[in-house]
């Protein structure tokens, strides 16, 4: 067992099995959530591995900076006798639960029939990961949270204000200089007609 890992050990009583062809799937879940409030950009993913290793399954339910990793031992004490077993991901026939903040999977581990009792051991770590889940191309991300407008409607608001401004500017300057001119052809035009009388 690896250092820092919670270690669980399943005891299974007796078990009325109606034939001897029977099994028994012992269905666990393992939900890593974090509140959606304290990251706002957050990423969750999650891998089953069942092939890395002849003796061991695992699972890894990561969420942003953070690992939840979960070891399935392939055998397990059957009425007080090793017999290897096989786990399986159940997440698309249970409806496992994925989102930004949520990461949720379900792994059967089919037992064989027997007669007296079972005993499963398996284990939990929570990791750092040096290699975050947003940079994993099956990860689920939530959107950062829209801060306004985007740079390039930014500046066409910005451009646009300074063409009415100019705009603005021009035609006052013009409708000013038209009166003005229009004062001075009045002025000379009353000269001139006080001249005629």
């Amino acid at each position: 067992m690896k250092p820092s890992s919670i270690k669980y050990t399943i005891y299974i009583d007796q078990y009325p099995f109606s034939t001897k062809l029977n099994q028994l799937q012992l269905i666990i879940s393992a939900t890593a959530k974090i509140n959606s409030d304290s990251n706002s950009n957050s990423c969750s993913n999650k891998e089953f591995d069942n092939t890395t290793s002849e003796s061991s399954d695992y699972v890894k339910l990561s969420l942003s900076s953070k690992s939840l990793y979960g070891r399935f031992i392939r055998r397990v004490l059957v009425d007080s006798v090793p017999i290897s077993i096989s786990n399986e991901l159940l997440d698309k026939s249970l409806g496992a639960i994925s989102d930004s903040h949520t990461s949720q999977s379900f792994i059967g581990i089919n037992i064989p029939i027997y007669n007296k009792n079972v005993i499963i051991d398996l284990d939990f770590s929570l990791l750092l990961n040096s290699n975050p889940s947003t940079t994993n191309y099956n990860s689920i991300c939530s959107q950062k949270p829209s801060s306004g407008l985007s740079k390039a409607k930014l500046a066409g608001i910005i451009i646009s204000c300074c063409a009415v401004a100019i705009a603005i500017t021009v035609a006052t300057v013009v409708t000013i200089k038209k009166k003005r001119n229009l004062k001075k052809e009045i002025k000379v035009f009353y000269n001139k007609l006080v001249a005629m009388k």
